[in-house]
């Protein structure tokens, strides 16, 4: 049989397959971009042009296959290459704290929130998570301090100090 003597790819886009559980299948509807690592030699996010989930799991593994596509246009992404990636999840509109702010106590998700120089004990509902920030679905306005560290010493009601420059 005779071989082809030459292959032409186009890889101004390309697909990248990955597998999810079905726990994290809203987040991947969610995703606006992608973290692409190629060992060494590439560590980028791309802008996602497209997602298509598979309508059928994995009997075995329990995951769902995702087909990511996104743009390449200086061609780093190559055919046949192994990326690890991570999916950027992004709503618009929400509010988002430091990881660190989140407690959980008897099962639920509570923060300090600094009042008149007070640590005030506030219950939250959490949403996605992502690079170290936690959206806060109810129990949180936009503008209130929370506490980011020394939180487990804390009682509701006791005085704070705020240090300069970690607000915002």
């Amino acid at each position: 049989p005779t071989q082809p003597l030459v292959s032409i790819v186009d890889i101004d886009t390309v697909k990248l397959l990955t597998h999810v559980s079905d726990e994290d299948l809203n987040k991947v509807k969610l995703t606006r971009k992608v973290e692409v690592k190629v060992g060494t030699y590439l560590n980028r996010t791309y802008e996602v042009k497209e997602i298509n989930i598979s309508p059928v799991m994995d009997p075995l593994s329990r995951k769902i296959e995702v087909e990511i596509k996104i743009s390449n246009p200086d061609h780093l992404m190559k055919p046949g290459m192994f990326p690890r990636i991570r999916l950027l999840v992004q709503r618009d509109n929400t509010l988002l704290i430091p990881e660190e702010a989140v407690m959980e106590r008897e099962g639920e998700k509570q923060v300090f929130v600094v009042r008149d120089a007070r640590a005030h004990l506030q219950r939250i509902s959490t949403g996605l998570e992502n690079d170290n920030l936690v959206e806060v679905l109810s129990g949180l306005k936009e503008g209130e301090a929370v506490v980011i560290s020394g939180q487990s010493n804390l009682k509701d009601g006791d005085k704070v100090v705020v240090k300069e420059g970690e607000q915002g």
